[in-house]
């Protein structure tokens, strides 16, 4: 899991919470901040919306966000257009078209993938990668 330190600056609604993140550099070492959604926060975008228990304005949090959410999201850009390609592919050989008409329709059934992969995105974003903020201490200011 990514865990990175922060502050809770209001309660949104009920369990939600704004938290300001602190990014140190195991973020900008780590090798999978270029997919995670904390890592590629920059300095004018470092506050979040968070799920949390129980916590209060200035209480210092540990916020996670599950790597699984990170690995299915790299699934899902990266290894299921290769298979609508071979899907599409195979199709048109199956329907008899020549070589060439084969790989454009596995073209075409990449791209329709990655249509309706857009067409998810904000529902697919809510859903892999969701934060989770956890007590440390209270602020000492």
């Amino acid at each position: 899991m990514a865990e990175i330190k922060g502050i809770v600056l209001s309660e949104l609604s009920s369990g939600k919470y704004q938290v300001k993140v602190f990014k140190d550099s195991s973020c900008s070492s780590c090798t999978l901040a270029k997919f995670c959604s904390l890592g590629r926060k920059t300095e004018s975008e470092d506050v979040i919306e968070v799920r949390g228990r129980d916590l209060k304005t200035a209480d210092i949090v540990i916020v996670e966000e599950n790597t699984i959410g990170i690995l299915i999201a790299a699934a899902l850009i990266f290894i299921f257009p290769i298979f609508a390609f071979v899907a599409g592919y195979y199709t048109g050989q199956w329907l008899g078209f020549k070589e060439v008409f084969s790989a454009i329709s596995g073209f075409i059934l990449m791209a329709v993938y990655f249509l309706v992969l857009r067409l998810f995105d904000a529902r697919l974003r809510n859903l892999l990668f969701r934060f989770e903020a956890k007590l440390t201490g209270p602020s000492d200011s």
